[in-house]
């Protein structure tokens, strides 16, 4: 019998002939157990009223001009065949900042007449790198911004498109 309590706890403590004997499970602090799950469980169900099931990640200046409605062209490097509202991620934050609808995935721009855009995408002349490599532009309508960021977990190797989990 001892040796069999003994495969499933492990001794705390004796005192005055008493072993104390605790369940041999990892350790974690209250503080640990309660705070994590209550903010991840916050963020899910927040998550979830948006009905977003990805999110792109762009520059913070990007992002801001996106949901303000004065940039309606993300500029890329590729189409995209994805069609629907998504979330807005600043890269490095760890949080999504609104949404907004890609309703098209334009032909490239001639690196010529890229100035003559300038209402649409917000990109500066001297960009040239931008210019020559991001040449596809995605339609934006119906940005909305959060009053308050929505903190997501991000999974590893996600540049473009973060697939949201719940």
């Amino acid at each position: 019998m001892q040796s069999r309590i003994s495969k499933l706890y492990r001794r705390v403590s004796v005192s005055q002939n008493c072993l104390f004997l605790k369940p041999d499970v990892p350790q974690i602090t209250w503080r640990q157990n309660l705070s994590a799950p209550s903010d991840s469980f916050r963020s899910r169900s927040r998550l979830s009223l948006t009905g977003i099931s990805r999110a792109l990640l762009v520059y913070p200046d990007w992002g801001e001009l996106i949901l303000s409605g004065e940039k309606i062209w993300e500029l890329r490097s590729c189409i995209t065949h994805f069609r629907g509202r998504f979330g807005i991620i600043y890269a490095g934050t760890g949080k999504i900042f609104g949404t907004a609808e890609l309703v098209d995935s334009l032909p490239p721009i001639d690196p010529d007449h890229f100035t003559s855009h300038f209402a649409n995408h917000r990109v500066p002349q001297g960009n040239v790198n931008i210019r020559e490599k991001y040449r596809y532009p995605w339609l934006l309508r119906n940005p909305i911004k959060f009053i308050e960021p929505i903190p997501y977990r991000h999974p590893r190797g996600a540049v473009k498109w973060v697939i949201l989990r719940e």
